[in-house]
């Protein structure tokens, strides 16, 4: 699941991998991450690197520590903190359209490539993230993980390793970009269903239909984007 990071602030590539992994649903509340020294050869770091990471991390409320038998250091949160995420991404409309006009260049052919390439396990997923949405009370925050644990389990049926890095950036700059706008539950419904037309696709084995349903998709998500900014520039 890790990869050795790069010795300069090596802390900040544990803590950046760590939250990646939880964001793309790899680690879930509840898991229990590896002890320390294992953690360290993991990413090739030492033990100390790692451990200010873990502080930083426990800090933030995303992991947490259990005493006594089969205690360890677990995942708390699916969430994450804006600070945490490693973006500069400003706010503004602008940068909101440049977002989703990034990953609607993107993600079409990601989806088509995992319709093609997709593994029964892939399916699995993400027929599970798409159950995420509707497995209790839905606020904005559990949409969003679970959105975004939907969009990353495609990239990675994709079977491209630089996809999927590059959707797993923009996708950390829409989580941002999604947490700083106030609740649009009205958006709610229509992103699960348009979610669920895209994994029908994907199940079926169809390129075209699945290109087809994210692009629905992502002009459901941008509607509820630009009614907000309508909104916010009449008030």
């Amino acid at each position: 699941m890790f990869s050795v990071v790069p010795p300069s602030r090596a802390y900040r590539g544990v803590m950046d991998q760590i939250c990646s992994a939880i964001l793309a649903g790899q680690l879930k509340v509840g898991d229990k991450l590896d002890r320390e020294r294992e953690l360290a050869q993991q990413f090739g770091v030492s033990r100390p690197t790692v451990r200010e990471a873990v502080r930083i991390l426990r800090h933030a409320g995303v992991l947490r520590v259990r005493r006594g038998p089969g205690g360890g250091l677990f995942v708390v949160r699916d969430t994450m903190p804006h600070d945490l995420l490693n973006t500069a991404i400003s706010q503004g409309r602008r940068d909101i359209e440049d977002l989703f006009e990034a990953r609607r260049a993107v993600e079409g052919q990601v989806v088509e490539l995992a319709a093609k390439r997709a593994s029964r396990e892939d399916l699995e997923f993400l027929a599970q993230a798409l159950q995420d949405f509707t497995s209790g009370p839905l606020n904005q925050m559990r949409f969003v993980a679970a959105d975004t644990r939907f969009h990353l389990g495609i990239a990675r049926a994709a079977k491209n390793v630089r996809l999927y890095k590059i959707m797993e950036t923009l996708m950390k700059e829409l989580v941002v970009a999604f947490e700083m706008i106030p609740s649009f539950p009205d958006a709610f419904e229509s992103g699960r269903a348009s979610l669920a037309l895209v994994l029908d696709a994907l199940t079926a084995g169809d390129p075209i239909a699945a290109r087809r349903a994210m692009e629905s998709h992502h002009s459901h998500s941008y509607a509820a984007v630009d009614d907000y900014y309508t909104r916010d520039a009449t008030t």
